[in-house]
């Protein structure tokens, strides 16, 4: 009896690791749901590279921006792609203009600095924007950084 006991109270003790696992899941879960809600909701164009400079995160100001721009072939600005390949193509192609982005996304990848800042004009189909660039490193094992565009105008 003592036996049946004890199995009955493992079994509780089970159930009741089970229901408080489910809770943490499903809090974690909205969590998660809450943070890309407000990446999406600040008024920056947000990227997220990982430490070879891959994309692994926009935001829908970034999709928003790329839209609007016609730049509809997610090879150039979308998740999976190599920021940082994209922009030595650029560069290769003789637009210099990029050269200091590029070289501060990667001063900041290899932990030269902590952050890089940089201003710079960009031709769009309605005219000319001023954006301020900020690139800070993502402070975890897995490294990489976060690049946001801050419309000036």
């Amino acid at each position: 009896m003592e036996h049946v006991q004890d199995s009955q109270a493992a079994i509780r003790r089970c159930e009741e690791r089970e229901a408080q696992l489910k809770r943490f899941i499903q809090v974690l879960q909205e969590n998660e749901n809450r943070y890309i809600t407000i990446l999406n909701s600040l008024p920056i164009l947000l990227v997220v590279l990982d430490a070879s400079g891959y994309i692994t995160f926009v935001n829908q100001e970034w999709e928003r921006h790329s839209i609007e721009n016609d730049i509809s072939d997610p090879s150039l600005a979308g998740v999976g792609i190599n920021y940082l390949k994209v922009c030595r193509s650029a560069i290769d192609q003789g637009c210099d203009d990029v050269r200091p982005a590029y070289e501060g996304i990667l001063s900041v990848l290899e932990g030269k600095e902590k952050v890089f800042s940089h201003e710079y004009l960009c031709s769009s189909p309605t005219g000319c924007d001023r954006f301020q660039m900020l690139v800070t490193p993502v402070r975890d094992e897995k490294g990489g950084v976060i690049i946001m565009h801050l419309n000036q105008q």
